[in-house]
């Protein structure tokens, strides 16, 4: 956002996780317990530029979306001394940012990258791309409802990743209509077009009602097979949104119908149906 005031911040931080791994009957390969202690630096630069919308993730609450520039660098460095498996340095960037047209059109993008050196070789390395565009206020909107229209695409490339993490696309990480993990690889791709509704009557002049028809699509490949245009998976369906506006955090009750359109060896090819309650529409 151009001419947008930027606040700078710099600090310290330290980090500690560890992974410890149990078999089970069905276990054939059990991934190494790992322990990680880090302490570093980080700089962020924050740009300032936040605008109001309304009717994109939630029914009745204004939304602040900051479209300025967002830049964080981490440095951090691991030592045994500390509890760490092994000393390394590991580094984190992301930056994104945005632009706004009019009320109710706008686009924001990211980048990252993460990763570690241990001994002079690259861990766990990997670095993403996203974007996100909204529209709203177009020939498809009347008195009774209001849509938005909203499109995403998401890419996530690795390398060298510790030997319990790996990239899946399914049901619970973008790909609707799919069993978890139907595709699996170094690599993936998702892509996302929504057009969310929301309707201006009120059950019982309480409950918010919205629903939402949807297309996902998506692949995951491996870097010694490359980029497969054939294992593109789609999957189309159609949702229910219910919520409380007056309630703390806007309550909203999630029931989504996907049906796969493509066939894949790791899923079963039949219509998915679920049910939660989040507060995000």
């Amino acid at each position: 956002m151009a001419g947008a005031p930027v606040v700078h911040r710099a600090g310290l931080f330290a980090a500690a996780s560890g992974r410890r791994f149990t078999p089970t009957a069905a276990t054939t390969a059990l991934p190494t317990d790992r322990s990680e202690s880090s302490a570093g630096l980080f700089y962020r630069r924050l740009g300032v530029g936040f605008v109001t919308e309304r009717h994109v993730d939630h029914f009745e609450r204004p939304e602040y979306l900051n479209l300025a520039n967002d830049l964080t660098i981490e440095v951090g460095l691991a030592a045994r001394a500390v509890g760490s498996d092994d000393a390394a340095l590991s580094v984190a960037v992301s930056d994104g940012g945005g632009h706004r047209w009019a009320p109710g059109r706008w686009v924001r993008g990211s980048l990252s990258a993460t990763g570690r050196v241990d001994g002079g070789r690259p861990l766990n390395v990997q670095a993403g791309a996203g974007i996100v565009g909204v529209v709203q206020h177009t020939p498809l909107d009347s008195a009774a409802l209001h849509h938005t229209l909203v499109a995403r695409a998401d890419l996530l490339t690795t390398r060298h990743l510790d030997d319990d993490r790996f990239l899946s696309l399914g049901e619970s990480t973008g790909l609707r209509g799919y069993t978890d993990h139907a595709l699996t690889g170094d690599s993936r791709l998702k892509l996302t077009a929504e057009d969310r509704l929301f309707a201006a009557a009120r059950l019982g002049g309480v409950v918010a009602v919205g629903g939402l028809a949807f297309v996902d699509s998506g692949t995951v490949w491996s870097h010694a097979a490359g980029f497969d245009l054939a294992r593109l998976a789609t999957s189309a369906g159609a949702g229910l949104r219910l919520a409380w506006p007056v309630a703390a955090n806007e309550q909203v009750v999630r029931l989504d119908f996907a049906v796969p359109l493509s066939r894949l060896d790791g899923d079963n090819h039949q219509p998915k149906v679920t049910l939660l309650t989040t507060t995000r529409f």
